[in-house]
């Protein structure tokens, strides 16, 4: 008719055995723990650990336990050895990171979060007389980058896609019409990977021009 308490805090396993030779029955209450055990014998409770994985735009966090990868919530116990590792995706550029990548043994509770900026690049654009060139960002990954047009010296970001539109002035037509050294059509889109150059050229109209045997000479047509 006597009960008998046992308070164990621990964070990791624990066991308890009754030696008296009474006929006493043990109940095990734990928190986050599993028991195994019976009358008048041992009891064992094991804790169970969490994983928890944070990955953020741009990042790609693997956690294993040996061959298996393990997902966010997955079960841990005290002592299992993971692996992390962690990534920027391409594009982007890792800004934190929880952990360093390699082995971890289980100690407790695991959290894995990492975070990444996307990476940044540069507009260059150049009109030639009588030409002129509208560069318009219409998406961008980047969170507050505008839309719209866009100067030259404008910072673009990795998969920012940008629509290019070569004008000629009046009495001109464009005569090349380049980027990043490409012919390009005018009116297309482009996606980031890079820096950009953006490069455009226009002859007036009319003009034929002749070998005169060392030199091109230039002739308008009335």
């Amino acid at each position: 008719d006597t009960t008998h308490y046992i308070k164990e805090t621990r964070s990791s396993s624990a066991s308890f055995t009754a030696t008296d030779g009474k006929n006493y029955v043990f109940q095990v209450c734990t928190s986050g723990g599993s028991w195994t055990g019976g009358t008048n014998g041992l009891f064992t409770v094991t804790f169970d650990f969490k994983l928890s994985i944070s990955q953020g735009t741009g990042t790609t966090i693997t956690v294993k336990r040996g061959s298996t990868t393990l997902s966010n919530g997955a079960t841990l116990k005290k002592g299992d050895s993971i692996t992390i590792t962690i990534s920027a995706n391409t594009g982007y550029n890792l800004s934190s990171q929880s952990h360093s990548n390699g082995t971890y043994t289980v100690s407790g509770n695991v959290s894995v979060s990492a975070s990444a900026s996307v990476k940044s690049f540069k507009l260059s654009i150049s009109a030639g007389t009588g030409s002129s060139v509208t560069v318009n960002r219409t998406s961008s990954p980047k969170k507050g980058a505008s839309t719209g047009n866009l100067s030259s010296g404008a910072t673009i970001y990795y998969s920012d896609v940008l629509k290019i539109t070569f004008t000629a002035s009046t009495g001109y037509e464009i005569a090349t019409h380049t980027v990043n050294g490409s012919s390009f059509t005018s009116g297309s889109s482009h996606t980031v990977t890079a820096n950009v150059s953006v490069v455009a050229t226009a002859a007036v109209l009319g003009l034929v021009y002749i070998d005169n045997g060392s030199t091109f000479d230039a002739y308008m047509i009335f």
